[in-house]
């Protein structure tokens, strides 16, 4: 048995006037609705629910630029717990939901297949995923305020595979994803699918995501092959994020500038602390024209390779890593490249500058079956390396660096540098053997 009530208003003129009030028992909330489940209503109609129910609640109907459809939730509260479909589906555009918790346990517990359309103040747990942003070229998807917690698999999810097909202007601001079982935020493309299209203007900001079971926030290009990725994302802003205790931080793949030049995409003043797993800190495969400023990334750890606090990890290019700390990473001792505050591999033209490094194996390391080129390394604090401060690999072809007024200091050896161009321009830096 379920109950519920729920009144429509519409706007007319300058007034609010109401039109229906209906109390339902045993069966689904349907205000002005256009089939069983379903609340479908002319543009400009506000529907406000209360009660609980089990049956699910489709959006059907769209609203206008002008006016948009808005559900919202009196003060005692409404829930909707389904076991047949998802608890909430958006299918119209222009609509915004405000409150509200959601849950089915083999299904999403909210699906948005409609572009301009606003989830805020929900609740979204116990379900298969929290959130599943699912359809054909979206724009203007905004998530704000809301708690994802305790679903099966991802907290806020978009996973397409489907061919030519856009996603533009995405938000995901000020929500608390945690205790989730796997990613906290998976924005996740195939490059066969968006190859013709692409994905731009993506925002993640001020999110706690934090206890999930996999990576906190995952962006990625993926490429079937593994290889390089042609970049169809463009201009993605993850800035302000508290990602903690989750099994890895931020990873980003596939990136590229909507300008060719910087100012477009960054990973900027997040605390990435804490994690566990290969990603570590921050993780960047195959992206260009990215700032990653202001980022806190310590105390990450791995049991095997990695769990480095900064990993700029291979087919880079145009990426600056400056006035982030990366201190106390951690990894398996009898690994290399692993517990690394800042490392590079197979990447070109990179930036580190003004960054504190202290307490992790190795400070700051270059390396890779490519190695990295042109390479300024300029203006770091590394500080009480357990191995070595700077560290360029041998095995690694690494060309065109600058290694110049950086502060060393600690017990272990500032340079391990196995490069002849790498020495001949290091220069400047001073250091403090404790």
């Amino acid at each position: 048995m379920s109950s519920g009530s729920c009144r429509t208003t519409r706007r007319v003129g300058p007034t609010v006037r109401s039109l229906v009030s209906i109390l339902l028992f045993g069966a689904s909330i349907a205000c002005g609705a256009d089939g069983p489940g379903s609340i479908g209503a002319t543009p400009a109609d506000t529907t406000i629910l209360c009660g609980s129910q089990s049956h699910p609640i489709v959006l059907r109907k769209s609203g206008t630029r002008e006016a948009p459809r808005v559900v919202s939730v009196c003060k005692e509260g409404f829930k909707v717990k389904s076991r047949t479909s998802p608890a909430l589906t958006v299918l119209g555009n222009y609509i915004t939901v405000q409150g509200g918790t959601y849950a089915s346990a083999d299904h999403p517990a909210i699906v948005v297949s409609g572009s301009n359309v606003t989830i805020s103040n929900v609740v979204a747990r116990d379900s298969k995923h929290g959130i599943h942003i699912n359809g054909d070229d979206l724009s203007d998807i905004s998530i704000f305020d809301s708690e994802i917690t305790s679903n099966k698999l991802v907290g806020i999810y978009l996973n397409e595979y489907r061919p030519r097909h856009s996603y533009k202007r995405l938000r995901i601001e000020r929500n608390r994803i945690h205790e989730n079982g796997n990613h906290g935020i998976r924005l996740w493309f195939d490059d066969r699918t968006i190859q013709k299209s692409g994905v731009s203007d993506v925002v993640i900001r001020e999110n706690e995501v934090v206890d999930n079971g996999a990576d906190g926030i995952v962006v990625v290009q993926h490429s079937v092959d593994y290889q390089a990725p042609t970049p169809v994302m463009f201009d993605v802003v993850i800035e302000e994020n508290t990602v903690r205790r989750n099994a890895g931080g931020i990873a980003l793949r596939g990136v590229g500038s909507s300008t060719g030049y910087y100012g477009k995409s960054y990973i900027r003043n997040n605390v990435c602390s804490d994690n566990l797993s290969v990603t570590g800190g921050i993780n960047i495969f195959w992206t260009s024209y990215l700032d990653i400023v202001g980022n806190d990334c310590s105390g990450n750890r791995s049991d095997t390779i990695d769990g480095n606090g900064i990993l700029i990890d291979h087919g880079n290019r145009q990426i600056r890593i400056e006035k982030n700390r990366a201190s106390n990473n951690s990894g398996n001792t009898a690994h290399l490249n692993s517990g690394v505050g800042i490392m590079v591999l197979d990447s070109s033209e990179i930036f580190v500058k003004n960054n504190v490094v202290e307490g992790n194996k190795i400070g700051i390391y270059f390396g890779g079956q490519a190695g990295a080129r042109d390479v300024v390394v300029s203006g770091n604090e590394i500080a009480d390396s357990k191995r070595v401060g700077l560290f360029v690999h041998k095995a690694a072809p690494n060309k065109g660096f600058e290694f110049s007024a950086n502060a060393i200091r600690g017990k272990a050896a500032p340079f391990e540098i196995n490069n002849a161009e790498a020495l001949l321009r290091n220069t400047g830096n001073a250091v403090s053997l404790e």
